[in-house]
């Protein structure tokens, strides 16, 4: 098993010893390598919070009984890893409003840590990510990590060596097929709920078939497929603020979320720039580049 460089661990022995301090949460650690027993603290250990990139791995943590976030497994901005931890974190309820983070930050996923952030969670930020509705009654987190994981798959590989500009709405189905309508056949139509749900990974892998459909998938709550291929028709308000420079889909994702309660994740054909949606607005933009090493 590799072992981290003496200027890694002297950094995580850093982070360790600020962690310790009363006023500190949770200390997030961003690595898919685990994190060095010997260099934790005692005082430490139930604030930690690991965040790793394979299933496999979070379900081995989770059956240990410690506190994981799974976020994709692709070589990302630091600041884009540590804003997907803390959303994982805060849909799971492990931090809230007022509470001091700190993170350690890998360059890729199967690299130690070499970045420590210090972070204050204001109530602001939360309402303004709307992070307790995705993880609660809303959507669920394990939805909305398996949207945001096809998202940026989408956006690093595309389809066939292509890119692949792609809409995902979620929650508030109801009113969002009421303000749409279907642009062909619908592949989801006529199976079953168990047969159209994310937790299935064959869904999965159908729903990035699916992505060069124009439209968008419209997905429920608990990660029941509606449809795909739906075109958005919510009419122009001053409360959506769609990012210079993009075009219909970036525009009818916060048109749409303006006038719902619905999520929306799009994928940038030109960039591959993953974006959230809330009440009209970007609340996370994500900037994936390269595939999982």
């Amino acid at each position: 098993m590799s072992a981290p460089t003496d200027l890694e661990a002297e950094l995580i022995r850093a982070a360790m010893g600020i962690a310790s301090r009363r006023h500190i949460a949770r200390l997030l650690y961003v690595s898919d390598m685990p994190l060095p027993p010997q260099l934790v603290r005692p005082s430490v250990r139930k604030k930690v919070v690991n965040v790793v990139s394979g299933a496999g791995q979070r379900d081995h943590i989770e059956e240990m009984g410690e506190k994981v976030v799974l976020v994709p497994g692709y070589e990302m901005g630091r600041q884009d890893k540590f804003k997907l931890a803390l959303i994982g974190a805060a849909t799971r309820d492990y931090v809230n409003a007022g509470d001091n983070v700190v993170g350690l930050i890998g360059r890729r996923p199967r690299s130690f840590p070499d970045t420590l952030l210090i972070n204050k969670i204001e109530k602001s930020a939360l309402e303004a990510t709307n992070l307790g509705e995705i993880g609660s009654a809303q959507v669920a987190a394990e939805v909305f990590d398996a949207i945001i994981d096809l998202a940026v798959r989408l956006g690093v590989e595309g389809w066939e060596g292509h890119a692949v500009g792609s809409m995902f709405v979620i929650a508030d189905s109801s009113r969002i097929m009421e303000g749409s309508r279907q642009l062909g056949l619908n592949p989801f139509q006529g199976y079953s709920e168990s047969e159209r749900n994310l937790a299935d990974p064959a869904v999965r892998d159908a729903l990035r078939n699916f992505a060069t459909l124009d439209g968008a998938f419209v997905v429920r709550e608990d990660g029941v497929v509606l449809a795909a291929g739906r075109y958005l028709q919510f009419e122009l308000t001053a409360e959506v603020e769609a990012p210079p420079g993009t075009g219909a889909r970036h525009m009818a994702a916060a048109l749409a979320t303006a006038a719902t309660e619905a999520t929306a994740v799009t994928v940038s054909q030109s960039n591959g720039k993953v974006r959230v949606f809330r009440q009209g607005k970007v609340v996370l933009d994500l900037t994936p580049s390269h595939r999982r090493t």
